[in-house]
């Protein structure tokens, strides 16, 4: 019992002078500096628990040595808390004045100058830039940027040019000079797609890490007083692996510390880097008139640079629908250039008219990526009608010329009207032009031979309009019947007698056809005709008899059997 109660005041004096240790801090210290050491506090009796629980495990005999040597730690810890408030600013002198050289996360190393001016500041802030550019030449402007950090007092992160057209830069700059090198950059790339600057405040993360530091070594240096006394192997071992796991701490906050600073002190810049793109000549064509729900038709030519082999285009018709991509293209009879797919597109409306249509067009191969774009306007109008007439059908005789005469409407919006009669029999199709406020077209034709179906004559009226040319058509049929004359058309006396020799060959051939299957099937016949006669022998020798009709008695008169 005694042992136990021992080991319980020994622990309650531990406590008790980290207690007293965390309000002298609390009492000298700002409202700030003292929120994160009585933090860390806390964190300082956890790391120093297991320390404790070894220490109990001492035995009975050697308490006495062992109480003193805990309660001078624990004056010791009281002297060394006289002194906490300058702790982060004495552990920051400290870890500036070291020779040992911290890495950030990415393997770099990182400088020490510059830092205890840094860290002075109120606040601990890390910015990072991060920029896309397009440049002249990639692996050129990937050494000029590597150079811009070594001359600003700053180094070369890393750097990738994998591929010819893009690469990729990071290097560190001191922070003060961080706008100047953006400016420098901006200035050395002939376009800037993107520019993200963010900051990290670490400044809380920073003065924590200093107080539990600061606690840490306390705690190391009353273990290496503990082994020091230690007399026993089992006890020492036991306090020396507590004392390694203290300073593996105390190590890698240093290093987090370390690497605060010294991140904070030097801004990381990551660039990516796109070689320029080209221009490249591209003719949309001239402007277009159409109305409305008529197709229009877009192609353009392009002259296509060296070493360009591939090529992707897009048309925005301008009227909100979703524009057209494809990657076809043809070649021309000029050598030189290159004509793009034919794209078809209906304009619903006119009332936005005109639209402007858009074609962009991207090429890539080893000489680079190279861009072109053209417009072409296009003005939709909603197009007259025009209704067309071309006659009744009708019937007439083969030679007979007749004569067609076809009506159309005419709005005042249509202009320079013509006129076109196709007679449906291969010949050439009759034109012209209508006269100011003329109507009707007239057209003769002669249709020399006959025929069982109809022709179809078409009249087609066409004319010019604001939406566009403006066209209409019409159909009548003619039916061509063969002349009657005085005799009957198409006799001929030599082609009667053929017809005749070979009707009577026909009835000669059957009758010979007839005659050999009766010889073939002679004895057949034969045997039919015996049957026949034996059958009608033999029921001329028993004739059949017919039968007696019954004898029907004589009723007596009725005087004879009244008398």
């Amino acid at each position: 019992m005694i042992p136990t109660m021992k080991y319980l005041c020994l622990v309650l004096i531990l406590l008790l002078g980290f207690a007293a240790f965390a309000c002298s801090d609390s009492d000298d210290s700002d409202d700030s500096g003292s929120s994160f050491f009585a933090l860390s506090g806390g964190e300082s009796e956890a790391a120093a628990a297991p320390t404790l629980s070894r220490v109990a495990m001492l035995d009975s005999a050697d308490f006495d040595a062992t109480e003193e040597a805990m309660e001078a730690e624990a004056s010791v810890v009281r002297v060394e808390s006289q002194s906490a408030p300058a702790a982060p600013a004495a552990a920051s002198a400290k870890m500036l004045a070291g020779d040992a050289v911290a890495q950030d996360d990415g393997g770099e190393s990182l400088p020490d100058q510059g830092v205890a001016t840094l860290v002075q500041q109120r606040r601990i802030i890390v910015r990072t830039v991060d920029m896309g550019i397009e440049v002249g030449d990639v692996g050129e402007s990937i050494d000029e940027i590597g150079g811009l950090a070594e001359e600003m007092g700053g180094w070369l992160v890393s750097s990738s040019h994998a591929e010819e057209h893009f690469g990729f830069v990071s290097v560190r700059v001191p922070a003060e000079r961080l706008e100047e090198a953006i400016q420098r950059l901006r200035g050395m790339a002939q376009d800037v797609r993107s520019e993200i600057t963010s900051s990290r405040d670490v400044t809380d993360e920073y003065y924590d890490i200093q107080a539990r530091l600061t606690n840490l070594e306390a705690t190391e240096g009353a273990l290496i007083k503990l082994l020091d006394r230690a007399e026993k192997v089992e006890d020492a071992l036991s306090i020396q692996q507590s004392l390694s796991e203290v300073q593996e701490d105390i190590e890698r906050l240093q290093g987090r510390i370390k690497l605060l600073e010294q991140t904070a002190a030097y801004s990381l810049i990551n660039v990516s880097l796109e070689l320029v793109k080209g221009e490249m000549s591209i003719e949309a064509g001239e402007d277009k008139s159409t109305a409305v729900d008529e197709p229009v038709r877009f192609r353009a030519t392009f002259t296509p640079p060296l070493d360009i082999e591939e090529f992707t285009f897009t048309w925005d018709f301008g009227d909100g629908s979703q524009p057209i991509s494809s990657n076809r293209t043809a070649p021309t009879e000029d050598e030189s250039k290159r004509v793009t797919a034919t794209i078809t597109h209906v304009y619903a409306d006119e009332r936005d008219s005109p639209y402007i249509a858009q074609i962009k067009i991207s090429g890539f191969g080893e000489a680079g990526e190279f861009e072109g774009e053209d417009t072409v306007i296009v003005t939709v109008s909603r197009a007259p009608v025009i209704e067309v007439f071309a006659g009744d059908h009708f019937s007439i005789e083969a030679g007979e010329t007749v004569q067609f005469s076809g009506s159309f409407t005419r709005p005042s919006e249509i202009r320079g009207v013509t006129y076109v009669w196709d007679f449906g029999d291969g010949t050439e199709p009759e034109s012209g032009s209508v006269g100011e406020g003329v109507t009707t077209v007239v057209a003769s034709h002669t249709y020399p031979n006959h025929r069982p179906y109809p022709y179809e004559v078409r009249l087609t009226i066409m004319a010019q309009s604001d939406a566009g040319p403006v066209e209409k058509s019409s159909v009548v049929t003619v039916f061509v019947d063969e002349p009657l004359g005085w005799t009957i058309a198409g006799w001929d006396g030599g082609d009667q007698i053929k017809g005749a020799v070979r009707s009577l060959s026909a009835v000669v051939l059957g009758l010979t056809t007839l005659g050999i299957w009766f010889v073939i099937f002679a004895p057949v016949w034969v045997v039919v005709i015996v049957v026949v006669v034996l059958v009608r022998r033999r029921r001329a020798r028993n004739p059949q008899r017919p039968d007696p009709e019954p004898e029907l008695e004589e009723e007596p008169d009725s005087e004879e059997s009244e008398g």
